[in-house]
């Protein structure tokens, strides 16, 4: 923090808050609540989402609350009022889906104070083979976005010389969380629509409101507006896919594209992107706080944490896009960032390691 005059008047720094094992297979994906209490963890492995306690000054941190069995779930949002969580998955015996491979939504209560506490409160199905790799949803939580591809092992109806093996039909759906009746229609990735190989594996929604999605396969982060209508497509250069994408300052969106120098991209609109980040090749993780001014991401040698604050690039001192400090964390998987600026990282050997904002006397 600087005072009017310029001075340094205060200072924060992340500090390991523990390392924390999840008991069972490392999760998949994980969401943290608004107020920054509560940590949800999902592991398709296990088939359950895991409610951890994510306060760093309560005592308890990193503490199991309460597991919750549900099949195959592979995505977790948390609603914006704290007191349930969506959450994708799959199954093949949802009433009324005999035999399909159902994808849907589950409502899940986790109001502690509330009788259903814990409990699913509805389901909404609306596709069928496909695996739902990221959420989001919009600013004032009317609406959910969920990417992902047609599963693995599902034949192409129209292209018969794609393996079963690979990912296609890249998609995003976007839901009403107001009306979860409403019908729901799949925006394709790829020019060809669907039956093309395609890996959508983060999504993330602008400060304007448009939907932005990477492909780790085409290496093309599309462009969507908020009712879920492709406007545009940007691609990224490199030999890899784009694996992520994040919000950032103003109408910005920061994308990760590893397996390229330089690997942080800013994209102000479809179509145009600069690059930043040291000149290294990043991890296919990443993060940010929510100012949006500090891009976490994994290098060959830690977990760099990354200037991206150009509102005040002009500071004496500053190294916009460089490297403010590194932490010796070899493994990084997943990652949320909570209000308070408190880091949650899935690492090695079904670990969650936390990183908590301390305080430096100046």
């Amino acid at each position: 923090t600087v005072s009017a005059t310029g001075l340094v008047i205060a200072k924060t720094t992340l500090v390991n808050a523990g390392d924390f094992a999840i008991v069972d297979a490392t999760g998949h994906s994980l969401a943290v609540s608004a107020d920054g209490t509560r940590l949800y963890v999902t592991n398709g492995t296990t088939g359950s989402v895991k409610i951890l306690d994510a306060d760093p000054t309560g005592g308890h941190l990193g503490n199991i609350i309460l597991t919750i069995p549900i099949e195959n779930p592979t995505a977790v949002a948390v609603a914006p009022d704290g007191k349930h969580i969506y959450v994708a998955a799959t199954s093949t015996s949802l009433p009324g889906y005999p035999g399909l491979n159902s994808t849907y939504i589950a409502t899940i209560d986790v109001d502690d104070t509330s009788p259903t506490y814990g409990a699913i409160t509805g389901t909404q199905v609306f596709a069928v083979d496909y695996i739902i790799t990221a959420m989001t949803q919009s600013a004032d939580g009317t609406r959910l976005y969920a990417t992902g591809y047609r599963r693995i092992g599902a034949q192409s109806h129209l292209n018969s010389t794609i393996a079963t093996t690979t990912p296609t039909s890249g998609a995003v759906f976007t839901l009403s969380t107001t009306n979860p009746g409403a019908p729901v229609t799949p925006a394709y990735l790829t020019p060809t629509a669907g039956d093309t190989t395609s890996y959508p594996s983060s999504i993330t929604v602008a400060n304007n409101g448009t939907v932005w999605v990477t492909d780790q396969f085409t290496r093309n982060v599309t462009t969507l507006s908020a009712t879920g209508v492709v406007i545009g497509t940007t691609t990224l250069p490199g030999n890899g896919g784009a694996t992520t994408v994040l919000t950032g300052l103003d109408n910005n969106v920061y994308a990760i594209s590893p397996n390229i120098s330089s690997s942080i991209f800013t994209l102000p609109t479809p179509g145009t992107y600069y690059q930043s980040g040291t000149p290294q090749i990043a991890g296919p993780y990443a993060a940010n706080p929510t100012d949006h001014t500090l891009l976490y991401i994994k290098y060959s040698d830690g977990l760099h944490i990354i200037d991206m604050d150009t509102h005040n690039a002009g500071d004496p001192g500053r190294q916009l896009g460089g490297t403010i400090t590194t932490y010796n964390i070899s493994t990084v998987g997943p990652m949320a960032t909570a209000t308070n600026g408190t880091i949650y990282i899935l690492t090695a050997n079904n670990t969650l390691t936390i990183l908590a904002p301390q305080a430096i006397t100046v």
